[in-house]
């Protein structure tokens, strides 16, 4: 059997775009079956509570010496300045 080229590249499509659309159909039929099965999640409402009237500020968390040097020595290395020239007030997690 000898069949073209045009038939075989039409053909070759035609299977490329069938199989993504099941694979689609089947994804879409598994996310719905998970849906149905999952729990919802419990709603909980709370009242807002009420504000102290005068808090206290935070006292500021205590800073590493060895932690505050590496990064000191670090920024330094990275600026090309001396050590000495680089001051940290803060060190504060993002």
């Amino acid at each position: 059997m000898n069949y073209s080229i045009p038939f075989v590249c039409a053909f070759g499509i035609l299977t490329v775009f069938a199989s993504l659309i099941v694979i689609v159909i089947l994804s879409s039929a598994m996310s719905a079956v998970v849906r149905k099965l999952e729990k919802p999640a419990p709603t909980v409402t709370k009242a807002p509570a009420a504000a102290p009237a005068a808090a206290a500020p935070a006292a500021a968390p205590q800073q590493d010496p060895q932690l505050m040097a590496a990064i000191t020595a670090a920024i330094a290395e990275d600026m090309g300045v001396s050590f000495s020239n680089v001051h940290i007030t803060a060190i504060k997690k993002v």
